[in-house]
């Protein structure tokens, strides 16, 4: 996102209400409203560990090598986990 705001921006400097909503609000994760009876931690973080997979390899266009970068692991750790949630990716 921060590199998309430097590209498009059109003056000097990235004012914080030029970013995305996503950004400048910050969350505080998980609503209290999905905690209770039944809750399954495990099933949720591997959700969203999913998701961030998805995301990556979607900003990087199917590059595992960059995809590994912006999560911060290693490209094997990063085959390991496109296994562990039998995620497809284009072999970059």
């Amino acid at each position: 996102m921060i590199e998309r705001a430097v590209a498009l921006e059109t003056t000097e400097a990235v004012l914080p209400e030029r970013l995305p909503e996503a950004i400048r609000v910050p969350t505080r994760g998980v609503s209290l409203a999905v905690l209770g009876p039944g809750f399954d931690l495990d099933a949720h973080l591997r959700s969203i560990e999913a998701q961030l997979l998805f995301e990556a390899l979607e900003r990087t266009g199917g590059d595992r090598a960059r995809a590994a970068a912006i999560l911060g692991v290693s490209p094997r750790s990063l085959r390991y986990l496109l296994h562990k949630h039998a995620v497809a990716a284009d072999k970059n």
